[in-house]
């Protein structure tokens, strides 16, 4: 039998069938536990159903997404598991599926109130969170508090029949695990000290009491009622003296203190008695260390590192480490002379105790002249002491010593004090003159509370538990931009680069980007000149402007944050899809990834970008090790999905194969785009994409990362695949013939010439259609005059441009007519300048004029020159003549006696056009001889030697 876990860590279990698909998708999962928990138990109607999970499509795409969802669950756990009454209402069979909620509220029905709680492992879906349904994450919320509370009066009467039979041990357990259940419930808080006082544990009652009253001021800034604190009093009375201890009583206090000179004794003092491991230790501790690692030639001096801080005493919030240093770390950077390590490589690095031994090494192994190091611990109910050390890496010793005190909820005026002293104590070493101190953007501990936890969800690739966190943080403060932009990013990612709410967040963010650290400010701004190059259309004057302001400032960033791995994530970004400079190669983004990933294996979202690059570029091999390595961060979501079967279709085998397919089949249109997206121009000769290309068309479920993205796109997205491939005659069947594709089907044979006669009788430019193939079928043909007419057409269209980017594109469509007449009237010398003198980067998209050049230049013995043209890796629009390049550098490097290159180039078009129509196969025949023809020569080579 199934069975489906809802308290506590959410879990499907089943000995006999595989159900991980079902649990990798958060939407199918939820309607799943929808289906076994809901109240009234039983039967539900769909129309209640779309509303719940589906509220932003129409009714008819909410139905079929409701359709597939289902057919995934009977699919991957049987027919019988989701049952039908009618054609309007859905349930389980409980027979097949066994729910802990279900049982858990049977048990209580019937008074069984400790078989109950044996289930009760923690709240209720415990931190599932499913994007795009606001009424689904109410009815959760309900849900949590309608099951918390049965679960804590059954444990408070379990603890009372315990304290009514004298057994105040068994009563003390069940009720310090009803205030698990009910954190900020004082009345279960009282009977919980009650009970404690009762059994003689009144120092367990104070803990009882204090965790619980920091946790309301922590989470709720509240205080616990007069009721509870009175009792609470009543208790302390009774207490054995030094029972509670906290960070302030061991603070010595000095005999005679002055205002003027206590905080220097508290700072000098407080050190030794907190005891921050090793960091008083004698100055030889320095050379040693310093003997030890070696001293490091390259340390930077105005680099500083904060580590996270040490938290001492009792228990503290663990966001305090992580927080404190994140904080100060922005604080720092950009004071001065002044850059601090990111605090994200800071976190993956650091090891051990936060003490001067650490410090010292983890500076050197980062190239750090300064670092940070210090403690938290909690002072009283409601204050910290924060101590810190600033080190000098290079010499090996300790700076100064600082302190600073404060409420537990301002972690920020701690920062601020921290920051302050360390500036004070580097004023006479370092030329920092008086500047504001930056932020990170709020003032909400809670709001960054929440901020840090999306940040490691957002590293690991889990992108919608991320978002929860960041959403919740811009909830708590609507103006800390970090969130906010880091919500847009996960947006982005779970429902497509172009989705409006997260395009807007993006620039929101960069509107409210005044007073952050250098470091934050850029990461901002780069996001926001990212969108705006997302919407600018053409490559005119203001295109080059934004993508010079881009890569300038990508440029500093990585100058003056090297180590920083989100930046050059976002410079392999932008060299993928905003260098538009001729030759600009896919290796270019492929090592910003590849530094991005050294400096952060762990940080997820680097890694899929590489793996589509890498099948581009033809090698399988790098692209399965990016694949093998992001799975194994173990990402949630369709991201994680695809990797996972794209392995297995990459990866064939005997015991996987029939798994990939039925996967392929059933997968979701999120997975496939992710997978089309991946595998579109692999040459791989048993055309995987294809596959995936036919099952996406076959698809009619709704895409959240790509909403737009209905029946006739899905069918393009076939159409341009088999075009890719050479299937030119089923991909004019599917949408007939695309402009976009047109010159490619005239070029490669795709049309018969009596249909190419009609098209060039009828054709007159356009500026998204120029119909170039039509200037060389022209051409072939001697007929000048088509060729003389369409020329001065583009110069009267240039001459009535109103636009500058409109007229610098006509007058590049005269020029190519132009070229090409000069190639009908057989005026090769004169051709080959024309097609010299065109401006590549004004149309990069357009790859026939600069095909036309290459194989100019190779036929009139200019082979260097044509194999400058032919950049290997080059990022040419995805189309078929794009092989015809691919074959032309094979020519050329074969000509120029490099093989190893020459076989690359002739491979590629073998692998890719393999199955390919047959007007295409004279040239996958040119490409096998010559490869047979390279390894002769190779053997001969060989056996010579």
């Amino acid at each position: 039998m199934l069975k489906l876990q809802l308290f506590g860590s959410l879990d499907l279990m089943d000995a006999g069938r595989d159900v991980a698909p079902v649990l990798r998708r958060p939407k199918t999962l939820a309607l799943l536990a929808y289906l076994a928990s809901a109240r009234p138990r039983g039967f539900h109607r769909r129309d209640a159903l779309l509303a719940l999970f589906w509220p932003d499509l129409d009714q008819a795409h909410a139905r079929n997404a409701l359709r597939q969802t289902v057919h995934t669950l009977r699919h991957v756990l049987g027919a019988e598991v989701v049952t039908g009454r009618g054609e309007e209402e859905l349930g389980v069979d409980r027979s097949q599926l066994w729910c802990d909620v279900a049982q858990f509220e049977e048990y209580l029905d019937a008074t069984n109130a400790k078989s109950a709680l044996v289930l009760y492992r923690g709240e209720f879906l415990c931190g599932f969170h499913m994007t795009g349904s606001g009424a689904f994450e109410q009815w959760m919320d309900e849900e949590r508090k309608h099951l918390a509370q049965r679960a804590l009066a059954a444990t408070l009467a379990v603890s009372k029949e315990a304290e009514t039979t004298g057994d105040y041990v068994a009563a003390a357990i069940w009720a310090k695990r009803a205030i698990k259940i009910g954190p900020y419930d004082e009345s279960a808080l009282r009977f919980v000290l009650r009970v404690l006082d009762h059994a003689g544990r009144r120092g367990d009652a104070v803990r009882e009491y204090e965790d619980f009253a920091h946790r309301l001021a922590l989470d709720l800034d509240v205080e616990p009622s007069p009721e509870t604190r009175a009792l609470m009093n009543a208790i302390r009375a009774r207490v054995e003296p030094q029972v509670f201890v906290t960070a302030g009583s061991v603070l010595p206090k000095p005999r005679q203190p002055t205002a003027e000179r206590a905080p220097h004794f508290l700072m000098r003092r407080s050190l030794r008695v907190l005891a921050l491991p090793g960091i008083l230790l004698l100055g030889g501790i320095g050379a040693f260390i310093a003997s030890r690692v070696g001293v490091n030639q390259s340390l930077n001096g105005n680099l500083i590192a904060v580590a996270p801080f040490d938290l001492l005493g009792q228990p503290s919030d663990s966001v305090w480490s992580e927080g404190l240093m994140r904080l100060l770390s922005a604080k720092l950077d950009g004071t001065g002379a002044l850059r601090t390590v990111p605090a994200t490589t800071v976190a993956q690095g650091w090891r051990g105790r936060a003490d001067q031994v650490g410090g010292l090494a983890f500076g050197h192994r980062l190239g750090a002249g300064l670092v940070v190091v210090g403690t938290i611990a909690q002072d009283g109910h409601d204050s910290m002491i924060v101590n810190a050390v600033l080190l000098d890496v290079a010499r090996g010793k300790s700076i100064g010593e600082l302190w600073a005190r404060d409420g537990l909820l301002r972690v920020d005026r701690v920062a601020d004090s921290l920051a302050i002293r360390l500036l004070q104590r580097l004023g006479p070493l370092r030329p920092i003159r008086a500047v504001r101190l930056p932020s990170i953007g709020s003032a909400s501990f809670p709001a960054l509370k929440a901020f840090l936890q999306g940040e490691q969800f957002y590293r690991h690739g889990e992108m919608d538990s991320a978002y929860g966190y960041y959403d919740r943080a811009v909830r708590l403060d609507n103006r800390f931009a970090l969130a906010i932009n880091r919500r847009g990013r996960t947006l982005s990612w779970t429902h497509g680069w172009y989705n409006p709410a997260a395009m807007a967040d993006l620039v929101r963010a960069a509107e409210l980007n005044h007073g952050l650290g250098t470091r934050d400010s850029l990461l901002l701004t780069a996001d926001s000149l990212g969108v705006a190059l997302s919407l600018h259309n053409g490559l005119d004057k203001a295109w080059w402007t934004l993508t010079s302001r881009s890569f300038d400032l990508l440029t500093l960033a990585i100058t003056q944050y090297s180590a920083d791995p989100e930046f050059w994530y976002e410079l392999g970004v932008a060299r993928l899809f905003y260098d538009s400079r001729p030759r600009a190669t896919y290796g270019d983004a492929l090592d910003a990834f590849d530094r991005a990933i050294a400096l952060d294996s762990a940080f997820a979202p680097a890694y899929l970008l590489p793996i589509e690059l890498a099948f581009d570029l033809a090698d399988s091999a790098r692209a399965l090790r990016y694949a093998r390595a992001y799975v194994a961060l173990h990402p949630s979501g369709s991201d994680g999905e695809a990797m996972q079967l794209l392995l297995r279709l990459v990866e064939p085998s005997a015991d996987t194969a029939a798994v990939a397919a039925r996967q392929l089949e059933s997968a979701a249109p999120d997975v496939l785009i992710r997978l089309h997206n991946s595998l579109h121009r692999w040459p791989d000769e048993r055309e995987t994409d294809v596959r995936v290309a036919r099952a996406l068309a076959s698809n009619g479920g709704p895409a959240l990362n790509w909403p737009s993205c209905g029946a006739q796109c899905r069918r393009i997205a076939l159409d341009a695949t088999l075009s890719f491939r050479g299937h030119l005659q089923e991909a004019h069947a599917i949408v007939g013939l695309r402009p976009e594709f047109a010159s490619d089907f005239i070029l490669l044979g795709g049309l018969p010439a009596e249909t190419i006669a009609v098209i060039a009788a009828r054709y007159r430019p356009v500026p998204d259609a120029p119909m170039l193939g039509l200037l060389w079928w022209w051409s072939t043909r001697g007929d000048t005059a088509s060729l003389h007419g369409y020329a001065r057409r583009g110069d009267s269209l240039a001459g009535a441009a109103r636009s500058e980017g409109l007229r610098r594109h006509w007058t590049y469509i005269a020029s190519v007519g132009r070229a090409y007449l000069a190639l009908g009237m057989r005026d090769t010398t004169t051709a080959v300048q024309r097609f010299e003198a065109l401006p590549d980067s004004d149309r990069p998209t357009y790859t026939l004029p600069r095909l036309q050049r290459v194989q100019l230049l190779a036929a009139t013995g200019r082979t260097r020159e044509a194999d400058a043209e032919l950049t290997e890796g080059e990022r040419i629009y995805f189309s078929p003549s794009a092989i015809l390049f691919v074959l032309e550098r094979g020519r050329v490097s074969e000509r120029l006696g490099e093989r190893d290159r020459a076989t690359r180039a002739f491979r590629y078009v073998v692998d890719t056009w393999a199955h390919a129509d047959s007007t295409l196969q004279p040239y996958v025949s040119e490409a096998r001889a010559a490869l047979d023809r390279i390894n002769t020569r190779s053997s001969r080579r060989s056996s010579l030697h």
